[in-house]
């Protein structure tokens, strides 16, 4: 039974992910232990290792630079690798990114928490117009125009004081105009060219 135990410790561990690496970096740790001992040695003559290495002081350094030279290529293809699967991975989990859906993800969960805040209501629709002057497409005008008519009618429902619902119509009324400058700017610009 304690068999069972140790074989099915000693799996877990072999199959772990870090157990190769941490083999290969305890390895090379007692590699370098002995090299730097044998450099140490002078009981050992150089021509008895001759039939380890016979390039000399230049060729070790050429040895080394294209080891290391490799050991960069390798990690900077699996870095490029990574980043092509973490670019691929986002592109297949994440909506693309639409002037529709920024203006949603800006506005909505303001709108729907701040309807009975009458400063939130205003802010809102001064940001819509000042959002429209900066706008040159006509889809992207309507759907400013769109969230500024679901902030009004939120506004409608949350705010109790009519004061305060002609406040935000006012600041609905600058908004529409905003839009609508945009819309006669940019018409006179494409006259004009």
């Amino acid at each position: 039974m304690q068999n069972a135990g140790l074989s099915k410790l000693w799996n877990s561990i072999r199959f772990s992910y870090w157990f190769v690496p941490s083999l290969i970096a305890l390895g090379g740790i007692g590699l370098a232990f002995i090299a730097l001992w044998i450099d140490e040695t002078e009981s050992i003559e150089a021509e008895a290792l001759s039939w380890f290495y016979q390039g000399g002081p230049d060729g070790a350094r050429a040895l080394l630079s294209t080891v290391a030279g490799s050991m960069v290529t390798v990690a900077a293809t699996a870095f490029s690798i990574t980043i092509v699967a973490l670019q691929l991975a986002a592109t297949n989990f994440v909506d693309p990114v639409t002037f529709e859906r920024l203006v949603n993800l800006a506005f909505n969960q303001i709108r729907h928490y701040g309807k009975s805040d009458v400063v939130v209501m205003i802010r809102l629709m001064d940001a819509i117009a000042e959002i429209a002057l900066q706008t040159h497409r006509a889809h992207d005008r309507s759907v400013l125009q769109k969230q500024a008519d679901t902030i009004l009618r939120s506004s409608r429902s949350g705010l109790s004081e009519e004061y305060d619902q002609n406040l935000v119509e006012e600041h609905y009324s600058y908004a529409a105009r905003c839009l609508a400058k945009a819309e006669l700017s940019l018409e006179n610009t494409s006259q004009n060219w």
